[in-house]
């Protein structure tokens, strides 16, 4: 079996990702990473790039304050064999935005500022292959902001159905937004049995 496709993890941290989470995600897709996907990637030998967050405010108009460095929200749930490389992190639903001393704890944090080179360059040292396969939280938000950006790129972006859901008031209508919205001007959504088949695997 030969997989031709880079894995992107996004926002899979425990403010996100587990029941005790400030903004834990209420639909399928946390168990589904953690039960299915996690299993799968680690039965092929495969890894997975990380984007996460560092949601300090200020940060532009956003009242939301999560995912604070030094703080158990903080901390990603994708496991330490499965982690490929260094993660990057953002502070605003794109990638593209940075701030000074990101990610460090009880660091005095600078002002938001848009990093395409740095990213880019993440990019270029973490997806080897043009198809990339996203998962993580949420459709609607920061998972769609890097599919735009990884399409900007030229990749051919995927997201795998069961490996993500829309923001918690937004679960009925995941759906529309995943077929129906900017998601799939820039992804390409397949069902996990579909990724399977597609690469012959198991």
């Amino acid at each position: 079996m030969k997989i031709d496709f880079d894995f992107i993890c996004v926002d899979f941290q425990n403010d996100f990702a587990d029941a005790k989470g400030k903004n834990c995600n209420k639909g399928s897709s946390v168990k589904f990473i953690k039960e299915v996907l996690f299993p799968f990637l680690r039965r092929h030998n495969l890894q997975a790039a990380e984007i996460i967050s560092d949601y300090r405010l200020p940060r532009g108009k956003s009242k939301n304050e999560s995912c604070v460095p030094g703080t158990e929200g903080y901390l990603s749930l994708l496991p330490e064999d499965l982690k490929k490389g260094s993660s990057w992190i953002k502070c605003m639903h794109s990638p593209l935005w940075v701030r000074k001393n990101i990610g460090i704890a009880n660091a005095e944090i600078g002002e938001i500022y848009q990093d395409p080179q740095g990213f880019g360059e993440w990019v270029n040292k973490n997806v080897t292959n043009k198809k990339v396969i996203l998962f993580g939280e949420t459709a609607d938000c920061c998972l769609l902001q890097t599919a735009s950006e990884l399409y900007f790129r030229g990749y051919d972006v995927y997201v795998i159905y069961e490996a993500t859901d829309p923001m918690n008031e937004r679960l009925d209508y995941k759906e529309d937004i995943i077929y129906h919205s900017s998601l799939a001007i820039y992804a390409k959504t397949v069902h996990f049995a579909e990724f399977v088949e597609m690469i012959g695997g198991n």
